[in-house]
């Protein structure tokens, strides 16, 4: 269609035609990526999608979430809604009365209070989306709105339309989703979009916030003038004001988000709390999380003696122990690479050794990359290696570029890092050029001295001299009178600094090796991954995700069969509905750690008589059908022709590329019910199934007995996996009732000797 000419009829075929649950439904992302990529706003109806959004957010529904959401979909989106005039304009900003919304809200009612709360996140998220996408171009009704709901969010103040709604922890409850990734850092990026005074009332609204961590976020990504005055809230907020947080690891996250932003007072303050805070129960980790974040505030005070003279507690676990001496001796390491004695071939021994004896530790790997470029370079500020060290130098970048490329468990935070180290191997090689490729590569909110005096370096030496003055004056006047931007102006103006400031306490290092958060962020990438990411990540081969699926039915069903005994009792019933309804809940149980579920009786596809059809079960993910589950009950004779009108059936119900027909078996020839299911499988696919091949299933335990039918469908392969679950266990019937028997033959008994 768009081919055609025709965006209009492309927009319509993507928008939903029921109101999904969540703005992450793919239709609605899709069409707003559309609008947004073919610059699309003019041309298109002004309707659908602001209407959707706004019937999404009315919902409340609990699993609303806006993840997918990005800059540019947010400002097609609200520019579309602009087109609709100011009085429909003002229902897009303001879809959602919070004082109505939160009307005779009780301290019990907490499912009604997350489903606003959530839906509250969701606002912002699109809102602040839309800031970021618009910059400078946001009109001040938007960041009105914006800042609207910032404040609706920031407390719990029921009675007057507040609810707090950025909580940094969720707790798994079934009606709680967690909370969208980095909104701290999408406010502070709004606000870094905005100038000044656009940016007042949004400041004005965050600046109300009682959050730290959440204020520590926003801090990181917002302009500097607006970062004073957020150190300033947080300072004042203490510890006494702040939002009441009643579980360890928010208090925890609390410090993190603090040490990660350099606000090491306020960090070192909540510390103290967290230290005196009760739990139900011993936490095994709580001593390494606590010692961890100590030696990070000692790290980050440049307290180098007390890093030195610093001991493991007593008392701890042998895992835990061990834990902190690795963390003890990494701070230890990049210590030397700072302190007054700096050691960098000591910090380079001490981090082999901790590479060596825990590799899945990335932290270690980029903190002696760090520790190799600053032996290389020596502790001069700027120097340019002699022809004799370029040999060894660019075999350090080689091994650091082949790490980066090779090693897919590496976070954004570790590639940042060393691609930020090797910029001054660069230019120390003479390559400044590529030194300024590397620097540009770095996202906005990674400015510092160091990075500044690099750029302006690397522009001096290809000749630049207009944009390393520029760089240098916009820098000192940012971050003040910083040694190593002097040190980089004397250069610039042609006075070389032999040593001085130095490099080795401007390389970047990872101050989180042995900490929670990295596997929380882990995780995070992991939970908002797509279906096949999720299923590739778990099984390591691209194609996992029907594999993946088919086992987790396959061990739902090995439960069913499992309660068989009890079904036979009497004690659950065995019609199909009923025992496709306990797959179901196994199939949830199992299926929820990776955000999908299963939802039974749904309409989608179509009968013979094209109406809308009735599924057994289909699995999703938010608004995506990743396979779709027939059952039908043979009891008594094996009828191939109700087989055969369910097996046509679920292909008409779908339009995935994985389909499940399950065979609920109370009749003991099942070697021929599997055959008759093959007969109908080579003989009995719709017009345009051609059928590619039949994989026998192989049992390692209890799975139900079965195969997998591909049929190729157009230009993609589908997969429908058959399953009979033998409900009759005739087999297993028939030895218990042999066990009541007398042998068959006698017992041969030895002969009594003679005497």
């Amino acid at each position: 269609l768009m081919k055609k000419g025709r965006p209009a009829h492309t927009l319509h075929a993507l928008v939903p035609t029921v109101t999904p649950t969540t703005l992450d439904a793919p239709g609605f992302v899709a069409a707003l990526e559309l609008v947004a990529a073919g610059d699309l706003v003019e041309q298109v109806a002004c309707d659908p999608l602001p209407c959707v959004y706004i019937d999404v957010v009315r919902r409340r529904d609990r699993q609303i979430a806006a993840e997918r959401m990005t800059p540019d979909g947010a400002a097609a989106l609200f520019r579309l809604a602009q087109r609709r005039g100011p009085a429909r304009l003002s229902a897009f900003l303001y879809p959602v009365d919070w004082h109505d919304a939160l009307a005779g809200l009780g301290e019990r009612d907490f499912e009604h209070r997350q489903n606003v709360a959530r839906t509250l996140e969701a606002i912002v998220r699109v809102l602040g989306c839309a800031v970021v996408g618009l910059a400078e171009q946001a009109p001040g009704d938007l960041v009105a709105a914006l800042a609207a709901h910032v404040l609706a969010g920031s407390d719990d103040d029921w009675p007057n339309g507040k609810v707090w709604a950025f909580a940094d922890h969720w707790l798994p409850l079934p009606w709680s989703r967690r909370p969208e990734p980095n909104l701290g850092a999408l406010l502070g990026k709004a606000l870094s979009a905005l100038g000044e005074p656009a940016r007042e009332p949004l400041l004005l609204a965050c600046l109300a916030l009682r959050e730290p961590a959440l204020l520590a976020r926003i801090h990181k990504a917002a302009p500097r003038d607006a970062q004073q005055r957020i150190v300033a809230r947080i300072d004042a907020l203490g510890v006494e004001d702040a939002i009441a947080v009643h579980s360890l690891t928010a208090m925890t996250a609390r410090v993190d988000a603090l040490l990660d932003a350099g606000l090491t007072d306020a960090a070192a303050a909540q510390l103290d709390v967290a230290r005196q805070a009760t739990t139900l129960g011993k936490v095994s980790e709580r001593p390494r999380v606590e010692f961890n974040q100590t030696m990070r505030i000692l790290y980050q005070r440049a307290d180098w003696p007390a890093i030195a003279a610093t001991t493991i507690p007593e008392g701890l676990p042998q895992f835990e122990r061990e834990a902190c001496e690795r963390i003890l001796a990494s701070f230890q390491a990049i210590a030397l690479l700072r302190s007054d004695n700096a050691d960098p071939a000591a910090a380079v021994a001490k981090l082999e050794r901790l590479v060596r004896e825990n590799p899945a530790e990335l932290g270690h790997q980029v903190n002696l990359f760090a520790a190799k470029i600053v032996a290389t370079l020596g502790l001069e500020s700027f120097p340019i290696l002699p022809s004799t060290a370029h040999k060894p130098a660019r075999a350090l970048v080689a091994e650091v570029e082949a790490w980066m490329a090779r090693t897919a468990e590496a976070t954004t935070d570790d590639r940042y890092r060393c691609t930020f180290n090797l910029a001054p191997l660069d230019l120390a090689l003479g390559d400044p050029k590529r030194a300024l490729e590397r620097l540009q590569e770095l996202p906005p909110d990674s400015e510092s001295p160091p990075h500044a005096a690099y750029r302006a370096l690397a522009y001096h030496r290809l000749g630049r001299e207009r944009d390393a003055r520029d760089a240098l004056e916009a820098a000192i006047a940012e971050f003040g009178n910083d040694p190593l931007l002097q040190a980089a102006w004397e250069e610039v103006g042609g006075s070389v600094t032999p040593g001085g400031a130095g490099l080795a306490g401007r390389v970047s290092v990872d101050q989180s090796v042995e900490q929670i958060e990295r596997v929380a962020a882990a995780m995070t990438v992991f939970l908002t991954s797509g279906a096949r990411d999720k299923a590739a990540i778990l099984r390591g081969h691209a194609d996992a995700l029907p594999s993946l699926i088919t086992e987790h039915v396959d061990q739902a069903l090995c439960a069913i069969a499992n309660l068989v005994p009890i079904i036979n009792r009497g004690g659950l019933r065995d019609g199909e509905n009923d025992i496709t309804m306990i797959v179901r809940q196994m199939l949830n149980a199992r299926l929820d750690h990776l955000g999908w579920s299963v939802a039974d009786q749904s309409m989608g596809g179509y009968t013979p008589e094209l109406n809308p059809g009735e599924r057994d079960l289909v699995l999703i993910d938010g608004q995506a059908e990743l396979a779709v589950i027939e059952a039908v009950i043979i009891d008594g004779s094996i009828a191939k022709a109700s087989l055969v009108e369910h097996f046509r059936k679920l292909l008409g119900y779908g339009d995935c590329p994985l389909y499940f027909h399950l065979t609920y078996a109370w009749h003991p020839e099942i070697a021929r019910l599997i055959e008759t299911l093959e007969d109908i499988a080579r003989e009995e696919a719709p017009d345009g199934h051609v059928l590619e091949g039949i994989e026998q299933a192989a049992r390692t335990a209890n799975e139900p007995k079965g195969f997998v039918a591909r049929y190729r469908r157009g230009d993609e392969i589908i997969r429908v996996v058959f399953r009979v679950l033998d409900l009759g266990q005739q087999r297993s019937r028939d030895a218990a009732a042999a066990s009541a028997l007398p042998p068959n033959k006698p017992s041969r008994r030895s002969p009594k000797k003679k005497a």
